[in-house]
């Protein structure tokens, strides 16, 4: 049962830095966008976008959301069988 502690203070660690990195990417990068975009960005969003860098930061920002998504579950779990 320790080691099931352990990974969930790991799983938790990893987490708080992913959203520590999301957080940081999102205020650089998209200035001036409604905070709910911090969360995900829609096809429509990403399709009207100017510039292929854009596109880029946009589907970046997706996939910081379902790694964070995957560590919850992960972690969900991980409570369920401690």
């Amino acid at each position: 049962m320790k080691e099931l502690s352990i990974f969930q203070t790991i799983i938790l660690v990893a987490a708080a830095i992913v959203i520590i990195i999301k957080t940081v990417h999102f205020i650089a990068r998209f200035r001036g966008k409604k905070i709910y975009r911090w969360l995900y960005f829609d096809n429509d969003s990403i399709f009207r976008s100017k510039s292929a860098e854009s596109v880029r930061q946009k589907k970046l920002q997706n996939t910081f959301s379902l790694v964070l998504l995957a560590l919850f579950f992960l972690l969900m779990i991980l409570f369920y069988l401690g």
